[in-house]
C-alpha cells in the first residue's frame, strides 16, 4: 500500500445555517489521483478551500503526513500551508503568455517564497521536464 499523504476527518462547514459540507472523511495516498464530484452547491469548492486554508472550519480536522508524522493543518493559512508544499491555483489563473512554462513556475515559486528546486520538482511531477 502507498504512503498516506492527507487525511480529512469529519470536516463540516456551514454558512448562516446552510450546511455546505457535512462530516466529510477521506484519505489521499501517494501516487493516487483523486476526484471530488457533485452537483453545483454540493460543497466541492468549500471542502477544497478548507483543505488549502482559504476557509476555516469549527468541525473536523485535516492532517498532513510529513516525515512519518501526522501534522494537524486544520485552519492554517494558505501562507503557512505553502511552507508545507500545499498550494493551489484558481480556476481562472492568469499565466504570463509571453513566458515559458518554466518561467511561469519560477514566478510562482518566487511569489510563494519557495526554493527554486520546486520548479524542477513540479516539472517532473507534471512529466514535462524535458520539454519545458
Amino acid at each position: 500500500m502507498e504512503k498516506k499523504l492527507l487525511t480529512v476527518k469529519n470536516v463540516s462547514k456551514s454558512f448562516n445555517g446552510f450546511i455546505a459540507v457535512e462530516c466529510v472523511n477521506m484519505d489521499i495516498y501517494e501516487k493516487e489521483i483523486v476526484g471530488i464530484i457533485g452537483g453545483n452547491g454540493a460543497g466541492k469548492t468549500t471542502l477544497f478551500n478548507i483543505i488549502t486554508g482559504f476557509l476555516t472550519t469549527k468541525y473536523g480536522d485535516v492532517f498532513l503526513e510529513k516525515n512519518r508524522e501526522e501534522l494537524r493543518i486544520t485552519n492554517k493559512t494558505p501562507d503557512e500551508l505553502s511552507k508545507l508544499s500545499i498550494v493551489r491555483t484558481f480556476q481562472h489563473i492568469r499565466l504570463f503568455e509571453e513566458m515559458t512554462v518554466r518561467e511561469n513556475l519560477k514566478a510562482s515559486v518566487i511569489a510563494n517564497k519557495l526554493p527554486l528546486s520546486k520548479i524542477i520538482e513540479s516539472l517532473k511531477i507534471l512529466g514535462i521536464k524535458k520539454i519545458a
